[in-house]
């Protein structure tokens, strides 16, 4: 189940990584929303997760290039949000 929903989030923030700007901020709004605060969460998770040591289990096996992908995509989506002015970003981050 975790390893499904992460795959979910992978594919969101793909897809809306290749849209344009002004559709994935004007049209996908929320979606766009949705991708980035999950998105940083996840990141946040996998960041302690890798400090922490024991206790953390990943839920799915993924390679350096596909984290340091998403992570990318995730910030990429971040920033034309912000270039946007979508309000959500200030009341949220």
């Amino acid at each position: 189940a975790k390893s499904s929903k992460r795959a979910a989030l992978e594919s969101a923030v793909t897809l809306m990584a290749a849209l344009p700007g002004e559709v994935a901020c004007a049209d996908c709004s929320e979606e766009l929303r949705w991708c980035v605060l999950t998105g940083l969460k996840r990141l946040k998770q996998d960041l302690n997760g890798s400090t922490a040591g024991a206790g953390y289990t990943s839920p799915a096996p993924t390679s350096p290039a596909s984290e340091a992908i998403f992570a990318v995509q995730v910030l990429q989506l971040l920033v034309r949000a912000i270039r946007r002015y979508q309000a959500w970003v200030e009341d949220e981050l």
